[in-house]
């Protein structure tokens, strides 16, 4: 297999034009241009936390001149973007639901299991919202029972709405204030996504894919970094066969000592 040798400038080209970033107005005005943006990326990182505004924001307004902070909110509403915890928070197309599947798969079976009172608790939980319909963490009376010693040590119902979140039972929206809203996928999904859950191979290369797509160049320590959560992915080896197919092509930068990967397609324009 030929090994493909390219310059730094041509390496920085590549991986502006995979960030959005190689023109102005890159995938053109308007919400429909931050749908596309985040369908490109494939995931947006999320920040409750803001000085001038929140980090999300920022990543669309370099990439979209006419953006307004509403559009994101309008494009969640809309069942087209949804948030998910999968390398950290995030906002996702609703295209690749599917593929945040194996992902909750892996947060109900990884780590301790939870202690009956907490089982019971989340039931409790899923029931209510099943019934009545979206919560809030404030909807909650305090139960905490010991006074709380830090940032993450959430009281027990918090603990229980977002164990719910990560394992798929329940899914977040959020209100005109950020805050945090709990509801059944069945209210948020639209009823035309493909649920079915994907083959360990399937997942593999849909990382593989995202992740040379979103960065232009990187190492497969940063596309299996991105699939960690589900443990034992495939990625390293679907990743050979996909160089063996065409489809990813091995390359060298100049005085850039890693292995590195990108798509054939990226390749091309070299």
């Amino acid at each position: 297999m030929d090994l493909l040798t390219i310059s730094k400038a041509q390496a920085r080209s590549i991986i502006l034009a995979a960030a959005g970033l190689a023109k102005p107005a890159q995938f053109g005005m308007g919400i429909e241009a931050v749908y596309q943006l985040i369908n490109h990326l494939g995931f947006v990182q999320l920040d409750t936390n803001y000085v001038v505004e929140r980090a999300h924001h920022h990543v669309m307004f370099v990439r979209v001149p006419d953006y307004e902070v509403g559009w994101l909110a309008e494009l969640c509403e809309d069942g087209r973007v949804f948030e998910y915890f999968t390398s950290d928070a995030g906002y996702l197309p609703m295209r690749d639901f599917r593929f945040s599947l194996p992902i909750k798969e892996a947060f109900k079976v990884q780590g301790k299991a939870p202690e009956r009172p907490m089982v019971n608790l989340m039931q409790q939980i899923l029931d209510q919202v099943e019934r009545d319909g979206a919560v809030m963490v404030g909807d909650f009376e305090n139960d905490r029972i010991e006074a709380s010693t830090g940032w993450w040590d959430w009281r027990p119902a918090k603990v229980a709405l977002e164990k719910l979140y990560l394992e798929g039972k329940l899914m977040i929206s959020r209100d005109s204030k950020f805050h945090k809203r709990y509801d059944v996928p069945l209210n948020l999904v639209p009823q035309e996504t493909d649920l079915t859950i994907p083959t360990a191979e399937e997942f593999a290369r849909f990382m593989v894919r995202r992740t040379l797509k979103a960065l232009g160049i990187c190492s497969v320590k940063e596309m299996a970094w991105r699939a960690r959560r589900v443990k034992g992915n495939l990625v390293k080896s679907e990743l050979e066969k996909m160089v063996e197919e065409g489809e990813v092509k091995r390359i060298n930068v100049e005085g850039v000592k890693s292995q590195l990967y990108l798509l054939a397609e990226s390749a091309s324009r070299c």
